[in-house]
């Protein structure tokens, strides 16, 4: 309160939050102890807010459980190539024949979808949190979502019912 009774104005200017939907609609961990290692399956729904442009910007994934366990997959800028028609909007990157771990990953702008599939992934058998953070960062987008994942034989799963759309937001 200023000399004369009144509150005093404050100019904020003007800020403008970019906030991207995402969405995770499955998880499959698995946790199975080998060395051949194990899948990791996430797929979700995702707008972003800001424009990616995949000849510039790196794509990260990364799962969390919170307990000291993280895996961390990065797909260099440049890696995703256009899949089909300009228009159709969708981009995929598939790891060289015989990578170790083995990755794919597709985005599909005009249906709001992401995937990631990896195969050969050590050391997930020591994951054992009921909850997992899974972080997507697409160039100046960095989304995350904590999901509550199942314990099963031989894998953790997550499964969103019925699945959000970001598209349909």
């Amino acid at each position: 309160v200023d000399n004369n009774g009144e509150l005093p104005e404050f100019d904020m200017g003007a800020y403008e939050a970019m906030v991207s939907c995402f969405g995770v609609n499955h998880v499959k961990l698995g946790t199975k102890a080998g060395k051949k290692g194990n899948k990791v399956e996430v797929k979700g729904t995702f707008d972003p807010a800001l424009p990616i442009d995949f000849a510039v910007d790196d794509v990260t994934y990364i799962i969390d459980d919170g307990l000291g366990y993280m895996l961390t997959f990065i797909i260099p800028a440049g890696s995703f190539e256009p899949e089909g028609k300009p228009d159709k909007q969708k981009f995929r990157f598939h790891s060289a024949k015989g990578s170790q771990p083995g990755i794919k990953a597709k985005f599909d702008f005009l249906k709001c979808k992401f995937e990631l599939k990896v195969k050969g992934v050590i050391d997930t058998s020591e994951i054992t949190a009921d909850t997992l953070a899974i972080v997507l960062q697409a160039g100046a987008n960095l989304v995350e979502e904590v999901v509550q994942v199942q314990a099963k034989p031989k894998h953790l799963e997550f499964k969103r019912e019925p699945k959000l759309n970001c598209c349909q937001m």
